[in-house]
């Protein structure tokens, strides 16, 4: 791995043990993805990023006689969606994602990913692969963290920092490219954007879920939190009505054709 996913994986690393706990929209976002199954009769399924599992449990539960191949490139976050005990159908392996599909030792009929697309490294040639992956008529549902995401919190620490350090967020992948890149191979595509909202009570809330959830990115410059800096920050959101933050999502339903 390159040094920006070799950083990205420390950070979910050291955040596998608390995520579960801070990722409530992950949570949410996976409830949501899992109406996009509805219709669907898949023999096998790949899960891409599958964290701690959560996310894994609900495909499970949807399709208990399905053989469930799950991936991610964090060996903790593995370890904590295996000490979830599912039954013998679900498999997990650490392994990078990008890497498993230029290569798959198999085609699936399902491929879903829940919050984890956002941090791929070549997310057009992952689509293309994930097309060569899925069987005939296969399904692949997402959700994907948008550009316009935590974009309140990037204007805040552009206020303190100035240019010194920059979210993660603003080069995901917008509606626009995601459907470029779809529809150069499926020919059923469907995308549906949701904004979720969050507010907390201090500065140290909201940077916290951020730490805790392994979300942080990567950034070749990082900003010295001191108390000072923490200070300026939450005094300028408070100056605009409170500690309130956006998460942009876009679920994606993309059908293989014949």
């Amino acid at each position: 791995m390159i040094d920006r996913k070799k950083e990205i994986c420390k950070r979910f690393n050291r955040a596998a043990l608390t995520y579960d706990s801070y990722a409530d929209v992950q949570h949410e976002t996976a409830l949501e993805l899992a109406t996009f199954l509805e219709g669907c009769q898949p023999e096998f399924i790949l899960e891409l990023g599958c964290g701690t599992g959560g996310f894994t449990r609900i495909v499970h539960d949807l399709f208990p006689l399905s053989a469930l191949c799950c991936l991610d490139f964090s060996k903790a976050m593995v370890a904590c969606a295996m000490a979830k005990n599912l039954d013998e159908k679900v498999s997990f392996h650490c392994v990078d994602c990008e890497e498993y599909l230029a290569a798959p030792p198999r085609q699936y009929d399902c491929i879903c990913s829940n919050a984890t697309f956002q941090w791929f490294q070549e997310p057009r040639i992952v689509f293309e692969n994930i097309y060569k992956t899925l069987s005939r008529n296969g399904v692949f549902v997402a959700s994907i963290f948008g550009p316009q995401c935590l974009s309140e919190l990037g204007a805040g620490l552009q206020a303190v920092f100035g240019d010194e350090y920059r979210l993660p967020s603003p080069q995901f992948l917008g509606k626009k490219q995601l459907q470029t890149f779809l529809a150069h191979d499926f020919k059923d595509v469907t995308i549906q954007e949701k904004m979720y909202t969050r507010s907390y009570k201090t500065i140290y809330d909201l940077l916290r879920v951020i730490k805790y959830t392994g979300t942080g990115g990567y950034h070749a410059l990082v900003p010295q939190f001191n108390k000072v800096n923490l200070q300026r920050l939450a005094d300028w959101f408070m100056a605009r009505g409170g500690l309130t933050v956006q998460y942009q999502i876009f679920f994606v339903k993309a059908v293989k054709g014949r």
